[in-house]
């Protein structure tokens, strides 16, 4: 999608890997996200002796204030795609506009690490990559 937006461009080189990189850590986050309506819990514990619950259930932390904790597949490629989008538009308005280098990779790397930690912290509490 950014590469449309940017290709041409004489310094898109650098910027478009740095979209991508965000696009591709992205994607891993909406697979996980998906995965939380197929993984709703994963562990029945005795609480008492005649007795069960489910434990580490998993819900939506992030989004939750727009797709809901417990978001339906539609919900959660609805927002992600748009936040998605939302991510190359700034880009793109950051480079049409001449922003200086250091404001581009500031954009870039703030999100990235932000995408980047959300995926691994998904991973450790056993969301998986599925669509």
């Amino acid at each position: 999608m950014c590469a449309v937006l940017v290709a041409s461009q004489a310094r898109a080189g650098p910027v478009l890997d740095l979209e991508l990189a965000f696009q591709a850590l992205h994607v891993v986050d909406t697979a996980q996200t998906l995965d939380i309506r197929k993984t709703p819990c994963r562990d029945l514990e005795q609480v008492g002796p005649d007795r069960w619950e489910w434990r580490h259930c998993y819900t939506e932390s992030e989004s939750a204030w727009a797709i809901g904790r417990h978001p339906s597949d539609r919900s959660v490629w609805a927002f992600m795609g748009a936040e998605a989008v939302a991510h190359a538009a700034v880009t793109w308005t950051l480079y049409r506009a001449g922003a200086p280098p250091w404001v581009e990779y500031s954009w870039q790397a703030v999100t990235i690490g932000f995408q980047a930690e959300t995926d691994v912290r998904n991973v450790s509490i056993g969301l998986r990559y599925r669509f």
